[in-house]
């Protein structure tokens, strides 16, 4: 129906659906964008844990203990103590120095795999929301071409920059206000 013959509620009417379609596609154009300035940044690898800064602490604690116990043989045996005692502290010594480096050994390796399993599910988890952007996007993508042939029709009679929400809501409030007959007069203005 060309804009010459609708009454004024028609055309209030027009403006207003036109003026919710426009504000809709602005809301899917600006959400598109922030998606595909989302997805275009690469999403890093994941990191990678080393064991020696878990093993380190063990390393460290490891001549420590092995020199607190071998003094206190030394000592014990200066002070009196028997040449089997000394035996005693320095066997403790040695094993607990071997113990605590075979146990910071194993417990680094586990510690170092737990937690590069993290970071790889923490990637993994990265790469399905990143999937899941790009597919709500493409769904945006859909919506935005429907609505676009759907105001396809008025982009003869409605000049570029009308065709924005906001315009077209000041397009409408001028009809209703009186201050235009129809819709042709009311772009116009």
């Amino acid at each position: 129906m060309p804009f010459s013959e609708m009454t004024r509620d028609e055309a209030v009417a027009l403006a207003r659906k036109l003026s919710g379609e426009y504000a809709e596609m602005e809301k899917i154009r600006k959400e598109m964008e922030e998606n595909e300035a989302i997805f275009s940044k690469p999403i890093p690898e994941p990191a990678k844990h080393a064991a020696f800064k878990y093993f380190l602490p063990f390393l460290i604690a490891a001549p420590i203990a092995f020199a607190v116990l071998g003094s206190i043989g030394y000592f014990a045996l200066n002070l009196g103590g028997s040449r089997t005692m000394n035996m005693v502290f320095s066997f403790l010594a040695v094993l607990i120095f071997a113990g605590l480096l075979i146990f910071g050994g194993r417990f680094a390796k586990n510690k170092r795999d737990e937690m590069n399993n993290l970071e790889i599910a923490k990637h993994r988890t990265q790469v399905g929301k990143m999937d899941d952007l790009k597919r709500k996007t493409n769904a945006l993508k859909s919506q935005y071409r429907t609505l676009q042939n759907s105001v396809k029709e008025y982009e003869d009679v409605i000049p570029a920059t009308h065709r924005t929400s906001e315009q077209m809501e000041r397009v409408a409030s001028i009809l209703e206000a009186g201050n235009a007959k129809d819709l042709e007069s009311a772009l116009k203005i």
